[in-house]
């Protein structure tokens, strides 16, 4: 009898000898704990960059909030997020004389609108984005 759990012990140990020598074949020496760390921090890094999207900060600085405007000012139209769809305007600053953007803008140069180009606001991150000519309709 004792023979017999001798051997059931034995044939384990051998079993599970081979499925440790199969996964160290298989996928090689097993990582360390600061390995491992190290490849999920990248793993997650990599994911919030390329997968999250970019959201507008709610301390934005004023030169930010400049950049985003200027990029809005080239468009000819402007899709708005009204919360149901979008709502589409002209951009405000095509009507507007010499005198009142100097007096409103100072000394800003008044940019080039491309006639016929729409820009959208993106409601999950705040930023405008151009729209393709299929985007349009």
């Amino acid at each position: 009898m004792f023979k017999g759990i001798v051997n059931t012990i034995r044939e384990a140990n051998e079993s599970v000898r081979k499925g440790d020598a199969y996964r160290l074949e298989k996928y090689g020496p097993p990582e360390t704990f600061s390995e491992n760390l190290k490849r999920s921090r990248k793993i997650y890094s990599d994911y919030r960059e390329n997968n999250i999207p970019k959201c507008r900060s709610m301390f934005e600085t004023s030169s930010q909030t400049k950049e985003i405007e200027n990029f809005k000012m080239k468009f000819h139209y402007w899709d708005e997020w009204t919360g149901g769809r979008f709502a589409r305007r002209e951009n405000p600053y095509m009507k507007m004389s010499d005198t009142e953007w100097h007096r409103s803008m100072g000394l800003v140069r008044r940019p080039n609108i491309e006639m016929k180009t729409i820009c959208r606001s993106n409601p999950v991150t705040g930023y405008w984005e151009a729209l393709n000519e299929q985007e349009y309709h």
